[in-house]
């Protein structure tokens, strides 16, 4: 049953916090342009987390008047580096870019609905932040093979292809196109649909789990259970 993803049910029914609320939390007045960075270590790519990090400042440097959120990466190795890189990058920067571990479901969303563009490589770059109208520039192979909505800018972990995906998402087509972007992860009405799979199912029939012989193909359903401690027990089939 396809029903869409929950995730975009509770973005629908969370409140945008308004921008002078936004700012006197983050500590800084949001300008423009306004972007949202989260970056986690590209494990299975073996990118060099250290360098990664290099990469995408070197991108941000390119834009003295951006304003920079940048959340906190996963628990994954190498996100000690990333995030003593960001918070560096935020310590030069102190009126203009602010570096936390995290900012909540509420705070998250509405920085990500005022955003001109959301950087870096997570899931929420794809499911969550075209739902709300805003471009995304997705960095590296992290997302790869999950759809795509056309707000979603794939580039390389290398500076100029960040920059150059970060002026594209600014054009003021890609900002329109955004905001008209469909989600390929539904409506936000997914949990309804849910309810009624479920209300329709027969789920007495769930109850018992059946095991099926991989040699005879056929369903296993003993009368009782198997006793290891009886020597003339007839074990378990191994297949060969």
């Amino acid at each position: 049953f396809r029903s869409g993803a929950p995730a975009l049910d509770r973005l629908r029914t969370t409140s945008r916090l308004p921008e002078a609320e936004v700012e006197r939390r983050l500590g800084i007045a949001l300008g423009r342009p306004l972007f949202l960075v989260t970056y986690h270590p590209e494990t299975a790519a073996g990118i060099d987390p250290a360098a990664a990090a290099e990469q995408l400042v070197a991108a941000f440097e390119a834009f003295p008047d951006g304003r920079f959120v940048i959340t906190g990466a996963n628990a994954d190795a190498g996100n000690r580096v990333i995030g003593e890189r960001f918070a560096a990058f935020a310590a030069a920067r102190p009126d203009t870019v602010r570096a936390v571990d995290s900012l909540g479901q509420q705070l998250y969303a509405s920085v990500a609905a005022y955003a001109h563009a959301v950087i870096g490589n997570s899931s929420s770059g794809l499911l969550e932040v075209p739902a709300l109208g805003t471009p995304t520039v997705n960095v590296g192979s992290r997302q790869g093979g999950r759809p795509r909505a056309a707000s979603v800018i794939d580039c390389a972990t290398e500076a100029g292809a960040i920059k150059a995906a970060i002026r594209q998402a600014l054009a003021p087509d890609a900002q329109a196109a955004a905001r008209d972007a469909v989600s390929p992860y539904g409506d936000g009405f997914a949990a309804p649909r849910i309810v009624e799979v479920l209300k329709a199912a027969d789920l007495a029939a769930l109850r018992t789990k059946a095991f099926r012989d991989p040699i005879a193909d056929d369903l296993i359903l003993p009368a009782a259970p198997w006793d290891a401690r009886q020597p003339d027990a007839a074990g378990p089939r191994i297949a060969s």
